[in-house]
């Protein structure tokens, strides 16, 4: 069966994009039924939200950032709190992960002022103030994640909708919307799945097989629905699964108490560990 072909229209061209930063209430309309309806698919796509040129301009500059200058290497789940620093992850297979906040100094201007605009849209469509939770205890953090070989990156899961937490504020809200700005192809830039969604209707669908999408499109999905990102494989010659995220953290009072000098010598040891191996990892495939 071919899924795709039974799928709502769920997707905008030409009509919006990151250089036309304007649509009515009336374009949200069907944009909103196709995220919230029961027979919509609970996703749409904004083909090409951002151009050619900053794609590659953002595939350019975050994989080749090394712990760049304001970063820090990411101590604990934590460890969000009003005018916390930006922060890094690399994994040993050369993922990376780099958590940026608006209250911090922007490794790239092009990226935040594209996630600023992808979160008031997300905002509008949601029924928010465009400008909600751009700073403040609740904060956007726009992540540039870069996955190369993981069987399993996120397992499937659901957000917003934890029931038995209901009546406490933020646990369970269905209304509540994540958007992925895609920065790769499947099939060019990596293999496997990536990134696995479930319809309102229950339906299991992969971007990129299922549904099309290519780099520079930005997909806004509904976060309560089942949703993974899984079986990404890459090779020596591949770019990678790259893509931006938009969570908005609750931020803690204040800093995680600072860890000791030997917490701090044993991540920083795990961390070189880590790149040797992805070296040698490299180095046996392309010699196997």
């Amino acid at each position: 069966m071919n899924i795709s072909s039974a799928l709502p229209t769920t997707e905008t061209k030409g009509q919006f994009t990151f250089e036309r930063l304007h649509l009515s209430e009336a374009e949200l309309h069907p944009i909103r039924m196709d995220l919230y309806h029961s027979k919509g698919s609970g996703f749409h796509i904004f083909r090409q939200f951002v151009p050619p040129a900053l794609v590659e301009h953002m595939r350019s500059v975050w994989p080749k950032a090394e712990l760049p200058p304001g970063f820090q290497v990411l101590p604990a789940s934590d460890a969000y709190y009003p005018g916390c620093p930006n922060y890094y992850v690399r994994y040993p297979d050369n993922s990376l992960i780099f958590f940026n906040f608006l209250h911090a100094p922007p490794l790239d201007e092009t990226t935040q002022e594209v996630s600023v605009a992808v979160h008031m849209l997300r905002n509008r469509l949601s029924g928010r103030n465009a400008f909600q939770d751009l700073a403040g205890r609740h904060a956007l953090s726009y992540r540039v994640t870069l996955n190369r070989n993981f069987e399993e990156w996120i397992a499937p899961h659901r957000d917003f909708m934890d029931w038995d937490r209901r009546w406490e504020k933020g646990q369970f809200d269905p209304s509540r919307l994540q958007a992925t700005l895609f920065l790769s192809d499947s099939g060019t830039d990596y293999s496997g799945n990536g990134f696995f969604f479930q319809t309102n209707d229950g339906r299991d669908i992969t971007l990129g097989k299922q549904v099309p999408i290519r780099s520079g499109d930005l997909l806004i999905w509904r976060y309560g629905n089942l949703h993974s990102v899984e079986n990404v494989k890459c090779n020596d010659d591949q770019f990678g699964f790259m893509r931006i995220i938009f969570p908005v953290h609750d931020l803690v009072d204040k800093p995680p108490r600072p860890p000791s000098i030997r917490t701090r010598a044993l991540a920083r040891v795990k961390h070189l560990i880590g790149r040797g191996r992805s070296v040698l990892g490299g180095l046996k495939r392309r010699f196997a």
